[in-house]
């Protein structure tokens, strides 16, 4: 049986394809619909045909994160922080929650309600069946004509008091990287916007967009930038090294890179990675000197209701 490949790109119409995802063996030899991992070790590109397609759900077995373990997790990320060995980190973790739900109607759904989001629904014996909606965009293209975004901090949607400073500090970390990365890479012609609310269903986040252009390969850049400290931290290998040693989890898909690298790829957020009978949302939180881990806590169930609100009206 083939896979699924559903998506719609902001404010467009959905997309539906059959096909086959297949592994790649390299980055740089594909231009296709892109899936990876977080760290961009599995690479996946996608074969359309005309086929018949079903749903693909892993059997593999993988643990709910509880309240205990995410403290433990950003306790230690919080004593990196304090003495100096991160600058920010992303403390991630798994929701489990009972899902009955037709899943062609829950993407249908999700993208009405998130006109400004990338809404996808994938399925492949490769990695399962993953559902989203990123507000995140990695890199949006035209030719040699480019934007980024620097998305960063959160806050729910209906809090209109002034942002704090551990969000405020939480973008520019992200902003001041983009821009650094962008500067290394010797691109032409660097517009950066003023910082902006970015509405993202029940929560909205700081917002700075690049606009530049560059010879270089959309290949070369997603290398360059991803994973950008949204979804990592600063340093970022440090970051990254530590993220891996002390989560209790495999990211997975979450983080990783999704998109057409014809148009317009993201960062893999607000997704869900679904099973007979359940689903588990992935949610991250943005770790400064100034948080705190209860309120990061709360922080990624306020993100979970991009999915779950949708669901529970289902």
């Amino acid at each position: 049986m083939g896979d699924f490949l559903h998506y719609k790109l902001p404010n467009s119409t959905p997309v539906y394809k059959t096909g086959k995802f297949l592994s790649l063996a390299a980055l740089e030899s594909y231009d296709g619909f892109l899936v990876t991992d977080f760290t961009k070790s599995r690479l996946f590109g996608f074969e359309e045909s005309d086929c018949e397609a079903s749903f693909h759900f892993s059997k593999e077995v993988i643990n709910e994160t509880s309240k205990e373990e995410y403290f433990e997790v950003g306790n230690q990320m919080l004593s990196l922080i304090q003495n100096r060995s991160l600058e920010k980190v992303i403390n991630s973790r798994i929701k489990k929650i009972d899902l009955e739900v037709d899943l062609s109607d829950l993407f249908n759904k999700l993208a009405s309600e998130n006109p400004d989001a990338f809404v996808y629904l994938i399925s492949s014996d490769l990695f399962g069946t993953w559902i989203g909606a990123s507000p995140e965009t990695l890199l949006e293209f035209d030719e040699n004509e480019y934007k980024i975004v620097s998305l960063a901090g959160t806050k729910k949607s209906n809090d209109f008091s002034d942002w704090g400073e551990k969000e405020v500090v939480e973008q520019e970390i992200v902003t001041s990287y983009i821009q650094n990365e962008l500067d290394s890479l010797k691109v032409d012609f660097i517009e950066k916007s003023d910082v902006v609310e970015k509405i993202a269903g029940p929560v909205k986040h700081l917002q700075t967009t690049f606009s530049f252009k560059s010879h270089k390969s959309i290949h070369e850049i997603i290398h360059k930038i991803h994973p950008t400290p949204a979804v990592s931290g600063m340093p970022k290998d440090v970051a990254v090294t530590k993220i891996i040693e002390l989560e209790k989890h495999s990211r997975s898909l979450y983080s990783g890179v999704i998109g057409d690298l014809n148009k317009h790829v993201f960062v893999n957020l607000r997704c869900m990675q679904i099973f007979e009978g359940y689903g588990l949302l992935y949610l991250g939180g943005g770790y400064t000197k100034d948080s705190d881990v209860e309120l990061e806590w709360q922080e990624t169930e306020n993100k979970a209701k991009t999915l779950l609100s949708i669901i529970e009206k289902m």
